[in-house]
């Protein structure tokens, strides 16, 4: 069996090739079924993706005791990671101590002062193992101050509109701790980093929402880093 009939495709314009926003929804919703039905056909390796090396640092900037931040981030590929050093590097400016990890690399909350959660999305809510983590720490993180990121494709465009539909998938977040800020950032897409199962699936997609491109503003998301920095301080 041609195992490339059996994955759900997405809707494209006839005229263009590129994949429509509709279309891309669309082929979301069908995703999981689609990597199951490559599962079937290639085995775990469809599951798997390249090696990432997502960005961890735990340095002390400017030598001031006392004042320790966590950036903790969930990310796929390793584009929020780098969103997440950003981001420190603003804070530490303002004379944290800032480490930054994957939330799966974080083994305690004790002895930070505050922590920055920082996401990717899939499917219109928070990719999983950023909400195990929130869970795991729910006690600690309703203690200190909190400030949450999202980094996602719907805010390629940053409209009023997208960032509403944005701030919905931070609601898991706020119902353990309301934030001292949020922050919503559009995200990379790089299909060589993606699980095997979508880089066939997208392989196609070559102008349309999930073809390759870095949507990520960076003096937006600095200017965020600086205005956390300065609430921290307050």
């Amino acid at each position: 069996m041609d195992n490339k009939n059996n994955i759900t495709m997405l809707e494209s314009d006839t005229t263009t090739g590129k994949t429509s926003r509709r279309g891309f929804l669309k082929g979301c919703a069908y995703g999981a079924g689609g990597l199951m039905v490559l599962c079937s056909g290639l085995g775990v390796a469809a599951t798997r993706q390249p090696h990432i090396d997502f960005y961890e640092s735990s340095e002390n900037i400017t030598g001031v005791v006392g004042k320790k931040v966590l950036v903790a981030y969930g990310s796929i590929c390793g584009s929020t990671g780098e969103i997440a050093q950003a981001i420190a590097e603003e804070i530490g400016a303002k004379g944290y101590h800032v480490d930054v990890f994957p939330v799966d690399r974080v083994k305690s909350l004790d002895g930070y002062q505050s922590v920055i959660i920082g996401s990717a999305a899939r499917m219109g809510k928070l990719i999983s193992k950023t909400q195990k983590f929130a869970e795991k720490f729910s006690n600690k993180l309703a203690q200190i101050p909190a400030a949450y990121f999202v980094a996602c494709l719907t805010m390629k465009e940053d409209t009023e509109e997208n960032r509403a539909t944005v701030s919905t998938y931070l609601e898991p977040l706020r119902q353990i701790k309301l934030p001292i800020g949020e922050g919503f950032f559009g995200g990379k897409v790089d299909q060589s980093k993606m699980e095997y199962g979508f880089q066939i699936a997208f392989s196609s997609d070559k102008e349309g929402s999930m073809a390759d491109g870095d949507y990520r503003n960076w003096e937006s998301i600095r200017a965020w880093g600086q205005e956390i920095g300065q609430k921290l301080a307050g």
